[in-house]
């Protein structure tokens, strides 16, 4: 297994650049995707319920769009899920099939890490919750280095 990061009190530091999949394309997906691209890091793929949503995103921070949660490639360091908090059950069990060596990060302030209980058998869980404390908003941008992630 390929180790890209390091955790660090409330920060990930990360070693290489990261494939990132955006789960999400909302304003809170935004920010994030072009800031980590910004950073050098890329966006592989983004997914969202409505294809003109993903697009947008896309666009915007590169990779393909996808409404089809089975189409989400494998193949990434890291999975951002930035939807709704009540879209996180639904979603979590689908996308971490087969993808037990890869890092999950939610934003959802109001769910907790629980939500990935048995999401991956009896592997050891890479999960943590991104918690982003100021709101995020169309058109302010985010400043986030290459290496360092805040959780």
């Amino acid at each position: 297994m390929q180790v890209f990061y390091q955790k660090y009190d409330l920060f990930l530091v990360f070693l290489h650049i990261m494939k990132i999949i955006m789960i999400g394309a909302g304003n809170l997906a935004t920010s994030l995707a072009v800031a980590l691209t910004d950073a050098g890091h890329d966006i592989l793929q983004v997914y969202s319920r409505t294809m003109q949503s993903a697009q947008t995103l896309a666009t915007i921070a590169g990779g393909a769009a996808v409404t089809d949660i089975s189409q989400v490639r494998a193949d990434a360091d890291v999975y951002i899920l930035s939807v709704k908090d009540d879209a996180l059950p639904v979603l979590i069990p689908q996308l971490c099939r087969g993808r037990e060596d890869k890092l999950f990060l939610h934003t959802a302030g109001s769910v907790s890490i629980d939500v990935f209980q048995g999401a991956f058998g009896k592997e050891k869980l890479r999960v943590t919750v991104c918690f982003i404390l100021c709101r995020r908003s169309p058109g302010r941008s985010v400043f986030l280095s290459r290496r360092f992630l805040v959780l």
